[in-house]
């Protein structure tokens, strides 16, 4: 299929190096060639291209199986794709101690059906046990729900679960736990676990967003992300060196969203421009195609 002869003579009317823009919005023209040949080395895999719409005829389920296999061709393709956040939370918070748990399949947990960037008010709790050395973790009402978390539907057995720290009868506020979830035998869920799918969604429904529960469910003291507050075996606090650390990921993680928002704008805008060079309008003279003019 050729390009559309509207388009062909609107790009003929640039007065600039449209590569030289490209360099500028990749970071480098080094980094444009790599984005351009990772992007050639992903369409060339049989399977990870179908073509715009290929699956909008797909159900629910379906079209999570067929998201589950394209990611598994994509990570046989490139092996260093990771959850942005996720990794950033065990950088921050992990220590070697919980290194082996945070090789499993996981993902992160904070934001509850009531309660989204309000911190403080999260309502899931984490409090110590010094006879067993177990946190016990409480979803005590439903507005404290862990709700919307992606992969945490269907896939994943561990979470890194977002809780305030109650020890020796006092609340220590927001920190990361590892808690497992699911089997890694049959994938059932453990008891005192409840968790499933949201369901639809208007977007993104490749991606199963979940909710969960928990019920005195109890893990090791190991399984809480210590490299900067503690507990120690007798139920002692130690205080990171500054209360921010907590915050550290969720900080990090919004630089992220706006970078990335950035580049979808780029592409939305790509597709609102292209369209508006393309669209015909009703002939203001015989034989004379009129173009939308929106710029």
């Amino acid at each position: 299929m050729g390009v559309n002869i509207d388009l062909d003579a609107e790009r003929k009317l640039c007065t600039f190096d449209t590569e030289l823009l490209t360099d500028f919005l990749d970071g480098g023209r080094e980094k444009k060639i790599a984005r351009r040949a990772l992007e050639n080395r992903i369409l060339s895999v049989p399977g990870l291209y179908e073509g715009i719409g290929a699956y909008d005829a797909l159900g629910h389920e379906e079209y999570y199986d067929k998201s589950v296999e394209k990611a598994t061709k994509l990570l046989s393709v490139c092996l260093n794709v990771e959850n942005r956040m996720e990794a950033n939370v065990t950088q921050l918070h992990g220590t070697l101690n919980s290194k082996h748990l945070l090789e499993r399949e996981h993902n992160i947990k904070q934001t509850e059906l009531g309660h989204g960037t309000n911190l403080r008010e999260l309502q899931t709790t984490a409090e110590y046990d010094p006879e067993t050395q177990e946190f016990v973790f409480n979803t005590p009402k439903l507005e404290s729900m862990k709700w919307w978390p992606g992969g945490m539907g269907k896939t994943v057995n561990y979470v890194i679960l977002g809780a305030h720290l109650i020890t020796k009868g006092q609340n220590h506020g927001l920190h990361t736990f590892i808690v497992q979830i699911r089997s890694e035998e049959d994938h059932t869920p453990l008891p005192g676990v409840t968790v499933g799918e949201i369901g639809r969604k208007y977007g993104m429904n490749s991606n199963d967003n979940g909710y969960l529960m928990l019920k005195n469910v109890r893990m090791p003291r190991s399984h809480m992300l210590m490299r900067h507050a503690q507990v120690l075996p007798d139920g002692t606090y130690v205080k990171p060196k500054s209360d921010k650390l907590s915050y550290g990921s969720m900080v990090f993680l919004r630089v992220v969203i706006a970078k990335e928002i950035g580049k979808w704008l780029r592409k939305a805008a790509t597709i609102a421009i292209r369209y508006s060079a393309v669209r015909r309008q009703s002939e203001i003279e015989a034989g004379t195609p009129f173009i939308l003019s929106t710029l």
